[in-house]
């Protein structure tokens, strides 16, 4: 793709405070949100099951990825690296819901065992309200093993994070150029990030902590028209770029909730984009 920007410059080494001095800093903002499913203790001794329990993440905000794709001394674009494969938090689901899957089975069997038992040592209503218990604990067990395994399980390569919409993100800890950042995702197997919308640029957000970084959006002489990496135009109705109307300023960078031109021979951090893999 023919960008018009300026010539690739050698990322200097990392300083992290007066590189964003033109990034306006706000206060930061984070949540955190933990489900877990709670059995009855009691009914849990007396069927002799183990509570099963499941812990949904935070998406990671506040927390960088400190591996990088290019050494801070290096000229040219770094060479491809080979990432493994690590388990996403979201794939965690998996092992949760055959432990689910187990406690279902031996809820079932304690529940035939206790029906009998009742049947020869109490009376028709207690045993009737027993058989209704059983049945409303292997109701929630079902519909909580049926839920987990509807959800597509997500995987993304070692030192990303992931991203909005089932794809990842790698967030440089380098400085570089746009041109020498567009080329480094590439020898990643990925392109500087294509933001969909408002909601992706929330979710950027806290991936990327309020400083501003590279993304895959561009524009050249004569068109002036914002496009990016995949060719495909900039919908403003979705996305506005600030400070657009400096002609000199032909690349465009994110920072929290915001989408901002500038030179691109300016020397940022960068965010690189993939998808995830699933299964």
């Amino acid at each position: 793709m023919n960008w018009n920007s300026a010539a690739t410059s050698t990322p200097p080494a990392h300083r992290a405070d007066h590189r964003d001095q033109d990034c306006v800093l706000f206060p930061h903002k984070g949540h955190k949100q933990t489900i877990v499913h709670h059995l009855d203790p009691g009914f849990v001794r007396a069927v002799g099951t183990v509570l099963c329990m499941r812990e949904k993440g935070d998406g990671g905000r506040g927390e960088e990825v400190t591996g990088v794709p290019d050494s801070a001394a290096a000229s040219t674009p770094p060479a491809h690296r080979a990432v493994s494969p690590v388990q996403s938090s979201s794939c965690s689901r998996v092992i949760t819901a055959l432990g689910a899957a187990v406690c279902v089975l031996l809820l079932a069997i304690t529940c035939m065992g206790a029906a009998i038992m009742l049947c020869l040592n109490h009376s028709e209503p207690d045993v009737k309200k027993s058989l209704q218990q059983c049945t409303n604990d292997l109701s929630m067990y079902k519909n909580y093993v049926r839920k987990t395994f509807s959800e597509p399980c997500e995987l993304c390569p070692e030192g990303w994070k992931k991203g909005y919409n089932g794809s990842c993100y790698f967030i440089s800890t380098q400085y570089a150029s746009w041109d020498f950042a567009n080329e480094s995702c590439s020898k990643l197997g990925a392109h500087l990030a294509v933001i969909e919308g408002r909601e992706e640029l929330k979710t950027m957000d806290s991936a990327t902590r309020g400083f501003c970084y590279w993304i895959g959006l561009s524009r050249r002489e004569g068109d002036w028209k914002w496009r990016w990496v995949d060719n495909t135009q900039l919908d403003e109705k979705k996305i506005s770029v600030r400070n657009a109307e400096n002609k000199l300023q032909k690349c465009a960078f994110v920072q929290y909730e915001s989408v901002y031109s500038k030179e691109c021979h300016s020397t940022l951090k960068w965010i690189c984009e993939q998808d995830a893999v699933r299964f």
